[in-house]
Order: C-alpha cells, then structure tokens, then sequence
C-alpha cells in the first residue's frame, strides 16, 4: 500500500469458509493499530453497510509520513455460485465508484 500509494483496496473474500479460516484479518478493529514493519495501520473509521464494511485507515511509517486509505470488505461475495448483481453488488459497486472517481 504504501510503495504503491494505493488508495483503496477491495476484500471479496470472508474470513472463514466451512469452519476454517480463508484469511486472516490483516486490518486492525476500529480504534486500535497493528504494526506491520516500519508501517502501522490504524482504523481510524468502520461502517457497516448492507453486504458490505467500509474502514478508513490511517497508515504511518518512521521517517516518511502518514497517508489514508479506504479498505472495502465485499463479505457477501459468495464462496460459491454467482451472487445477483443488481440486489448485492449494484449498492457496494455505486458506493465504491463516488468514492473513487476516475
């Protein structure tokens, strides 16, 4: 994230599938910081939407500054078959875009 300045980053995945973990949590709960090297990561904000989390990161690293980032966990994606569009994906994909205009 912070080599390639990255903005925002999409999860379309669960944590856990079938009662074993598919990944782990590699973002902080809101409030609290995880060091990751030189970098730390803070949640500094988290809302919940309708199949969809939204959390505002605060990452900062010795000697070179803080930056923000928006991290979207999509946790209605299904593991398997195919989801409807305009019910699940259409509201996270309309969000997603006013946020991150081209």
């Amino acid at each position: 994230m912070w080599e390639q300045d990255v903005a925002s980053i999409v999860m379309t995945t669960g944590l856990v599938e079938g009662g074993s973990t598919k990944c782990a949590q590699y973002w902080p709960e809101q409030g609290q910081t995880l060091p990751f090297g030189s970098i730390t990561v803070t949640t500094t904000k988290k809302v919940e939407h309708d199949g969809f989390t939204a959390h505002t990161l605060k990452l900062s690293q010795r000697g070179s500054g803080v930056k923000q980032a928006k991290h979207f966990w999509f946790h209605s994606w299904p593991d398997h078959g195919t989801m409807s569009f305009d019910i699940i994906f259409a509201p996270f994909l309309a969000h997603f875009s006013s946020l991150n205009p081209t």
